[in-house]
């Protein structure tokens, strides 16, 4: 303690002991130095990166003879699709023009068919007639030929018998007889007629079916 006050003492007796107390300045804080001129793309990280991107974008970005091919082949692809789509059309109106040729042929055959029966009902009507006119016929050919035979003998026997169930005929039966063999010759040729035109009937359907397969391949 008496060291600590001697010491005082000498500080504050002694003038020149308080000019040679250093005097202190306020520390300034120091700034970073930021250095000046310096180029953030020429770091090494920033120099890959930039290479990276240039490289993704060259691979990207097509060039112009790549855009020229791309819109080529665009257009190819526009051509080949209004080829298809003319290609259709023209196959549904070709399956419209052979849907309707269809239904033409099954009404021509239907007609056909119709004719045919009609044709057939006809003829086995001029069946049973022709068979009907035949019985008659020789019928009266049998009665003719006894009639002749009991018109050669009429000179030898003066009694002609005639068989029971028979008579003798008449010019007017005569007549008559000739009358029917000429309606018999008639149902003939009508019955040959009906035979062909029924052959040409059924051949015309045979081509119509033939044709109706053909269009359906």
């Amino acid at each position: 303690q008496e060291s600590l006050q001697s010491n005082l003492s000498e500080f504050s007796t002694s003038s020149n002991s308080i000019s040679r107390i250093p005097t202190r300045t306020p520390a300034r804080p120091q700034q970073q130095k930021v250095p000046t001129n310096t180029n953030l793309y020429t770091t090494p990280n920033t120099k890959s990166l930039l290479t990276q991107a240039a490289a993704t974008l060259a691979a990207v970005t097509p060039s112009s003879n790549q855009l020229a091919n791309l819109v080529q082949t665009i257009k190819d692809k526009d051509v080949f699709i209004e080829k298809l789509q003319s290609q259709r059309e023209q196959d549904r109106l070709e399956f419209s023009r052979a849907a309707q040729q269809v239904d033409e042929m099954e009404s021509r055959m239907l007609s056909f068919k119709q004719q045919y029966d009609a044709k057939e009902l006809e003829n086995e009507q001029l069946k049973k007639e022709q068979y009907q006119t035949q019985q008659r016929i020789e019928d009266l050919e049998f009665q003719l030929e006894e009639y002749k035979l009991t018109d050669a003998n009429k000179e030898q026997s003066s009694s002609a018998t005639v068989p029971e169930g028979h008579r003798v005929f008449s010019p007017k039966d005569i007549e008559i007889y000739e009358q029917i063999k000429e309606k018999v010759l008639e149902l003939e040729t009508v019955n040959q007629k009906l035979v062909l035109e029924k052959q040409t009937i059924q051949d015309e359907h045979r081509q119509e079916l033939k044709r109706l397969n053909e269009s359906n391949e």
